[in-house]
């Protein structure tokens, strides 16, 4: 990956990220602070930031710096509110006997140095099919109001929290692939009898996947992210920092059968070489192929997809400039442009893709008739 010339500015938020996430004491100086946290926020890794011992700026930015360092508290406040959310939600579900597992966020924020300064976004629920109408009693019955639907999932609204209730972890493209997920969801929480897997929010057993399930789940994620509009590193870190803190309960087998049966081996590695480059990952803590956790290929792979990610920010935060049909048709003129360019990261997905998505662009013509 040395052949990859970064900006300056990259260069610095990489190693501020590797302090922040591995408790270094130095203290950087920083020269260019604006420019770090105006990436920082496109790439939502801005609160990681508040977690460093210590910054020096210069002269000419500490407004800047002190301005930031004034959302913390708010920051932290809005954790708190998720956090108690999602147990309040959990404790519903469970005293009614549903079947559900935390995704994602809430659930890859607690293995954070600074658990609270993981900016939250939306919090992603999946409940199992004979359980879901059930839940969403409960959910109405709490205060929460529908939003939309989706194939994926239904959203609902309560204030400022979203919920997105899960029918799927995951939207395949490849029929076989989905499939195959479907099944491995099926076997290994739908039809499970009695919960192992846990992460205490708040002093309360929150369920969630299986360690292996759960990476491939982020893996999933952020392969469909970045083919369909945009991904940012926080998405990484959070592939990253659950491995890291699993690595020891995760079963290693499964994980590397249901990526390989999932078609996601190769975007697998990708990750892992922008976690150990950049990130600072413990290579012990990924999987290794041929005795090496990547190859010079996957390196090259890795840096396109970095060059993606520097490029959009989180979901594409910084390129849809138009709204209406006009952005929906560079939305899709783009999608189809990612499935050629893109194709190496994982054939199968990306040759299914424009069928899928002109599937789904005449379901929704269907529905405004």
């Amino acid at each position: 990956m040395s052949n990859l010339a970064l900006p300056h500015t990259y260069e610095t938020l990489f190693s501020l990220l590797r302090n922040a996430l591995h408790s270094d004491e130095s203290t950087p100086s920083i020269s260019n602070f604006s420019a770090i946290i105006r990436e920082a926020r496109r790439q939502t890794v801005d609160g990681l930031l508040y977690g460093l011992a210590k910054m020096e700026v210069i002269p000419e930015e500490r407004a800047v710096l002190m301005q930031w360092l004034g959302g913390w508290p708010m920051l932290e406040k809005v954790s708190h509110e998720f956090n108690a959310e999602v147990v309040a939600l959990a404790k519903i579900f469970d005293a009614a006997q549903i079947r559900y597992v935390v995704l994602k966020g809430q659930a890859s924020a607690v293995v954070y140095p600074h658990p609270l300064l993981r900016r939250p976004g939306d919090i992603d629920i999946y409940v199992a099919p004979h359980h879901f109408k059930k839940a969403t009693e409960l959910l109405l019955h709490r205060g929460y109001v529908p939003d939309h639907q989706t194939d994926l999932h239904d959203t609902f609204r309560k204030g400022n929290i979203e919920v997105e209730m899960h029918r799927a972890l995951q939207p395949m493209q490849w029929p076989g692939t989905a499939r195959r997920l479907r099944q491995m969801v099926e076997h290994e929480v739908d039809e499970v009898s009695e919960w192992q897997h846990y992460v205490e929010i708040n002093n309360y057993k929150v369920a969630v996947l299986p360690p292996h399930l759960n990476v491939i789940l982020l893996t999933a994620h952020a392969l469909v992210h970045a083919s369909h509009g945009g991904v940012g590193l926080r998405e990484v870190v959070d592939w990253m920092l659950v491995q890291q803190h699993f690595h020891e309960k995760l079963d290693a087998s499964l994980l590397r059968q249901g990526l390989q049966q999932l078609h996601l081996t190769r975007f697998y590695r990708m990750l892992s070489v922008i976690s150990m480059e950049y990130l600072g990952a413990n290579a012990s803590a990924l999987l290794h192929f041929r005795g090496k956790p990547y190859d010079s290929v996957d390196c090259q792979r890795a840096q396109q997809l970095l060059q993606w990610i520097m490029s959009t920010g989180k979901h594409g935060s910084i390129r849809k400039q138009e709204i209406g049909w006009k952005g929906n048709l560079q939305y899709y003129a783009e999608f189809l442009t990612n499935t050629f360019r893109f194709y190496s990261w994982s054939p199968t997905e990306f040759v299914a893709s424009p069928p899928q998505m002109l599937k789904r662009a005449l379901k929704q013509v269907c529905r405004w008739k």
